[in-house]
């Protein structure tokens, strides 16, 4: 209350020693010419706080690049059907809470395919995002190495972001120079501390059995197994495959 009284002085609004009412919710205050009362005033403190957080989602979730249909994700409201990735969730919301001091280490997801890993990844991204102010950056690699160009124009916002999702990793073509572009960009995304969540539908053994039999030297793919390693926690995403499951049900 004297906080209000020293802000109010300050802004020269007359008060009286009498007491006043919160305009609010009629509390009785301490004098006169206070709008509200203590507790009227943290209530708007934490709503305020609340809408900066939401408007600031907003700008970070328009720079993301995270598909539309994933933005209205979040971990704290998945659907039932994903109730079986429990394990998985609660790896990401321990991430999201130690990202200030631990925010490099973040997993490699593989699993079926239609399991849900980019559900899941994407609302931890929108998690992130809304009650960390972090910073996000979704990239669908098959694109980006068919599409060297994308990268020359976007590298500086996949280099610099907080996280970086690169969505199904293995299921491309490869060649000399696209591979160099995965290379470079794991390589500073690590030597930078920058977190990474790759998402696969093949474990690491089997990416790099999928980079040998598109062409790849083992020499270079050797190094993008070690980045990887280096960078991600490896979990399996089990499940049954949802998009399947969605496709016959719709019929």
């Amino acid at each position: 209350m004297e906080k209000i009284s020293k802000t109010i002085e300050t802004m020269g609004i007359e008060t009286s020693k009498e007491p006043g009412n919160c305009l609010w919710c009629g509390a009785v205050t301490a004098f006169k010419g206070v709008t509200c009362c203590d507790k009227c005033e943290k209530i708007e403190i934490e709503r305020s706080k609340k809408t900066n957080a939401i408007n600031n989602h907003r700008v970070l979730s328009s720079l993301s690049k995270i598909p539309y249909r994933f933005l209205d994700k979040q971990l704290d409201n998945m659907p039932e059907s994903y109730e079986w990735q429990e394990e998985a969730k609660q790896m990401l919301l321990g991430k999201i809470k130690a990202f200030d001091y631990d925010r490099w280490r973040l997993p490699y997801l593989y699993g079926n395919k239609g399991s849900g890993k980019t559900t899941i990844a994407t609302a931890a991204a929108n998690t992130a995002m809304l009650k960390r102010g972090v910073s996000v950056y979704y990239v669908n690699v098959p694109m980006l190495l068919n599409n060297l160009n994308y990268y020359a124009e976007h590298q500086s916002e996949i280099l610099a972001a907080n996280m970086l999702i690169l969505d199904d990793i293995g299921h491309h073509s490869i060649n000399k120079r696209s591979s160099s572009v995965l290379f470079e960009m794991l390589n500073d995304r690590m030597n930078d501390k920058r977190g990474t969540l790759i998402i696969s539908n093949f474990s690491i053994d089997e990416l790099v059995e999928e980079l040998l039999r598109s062409g790849l030297n083992r020499q270079t793919t050797g190094v993008i197994r070690d980045r990887i390693l280096e960078m991600c926690d490896t979990m399996e995403v089990k499940g049954r495959n949802l998009r399947l499951e969605k496709v016959i049900e719709e019929g």
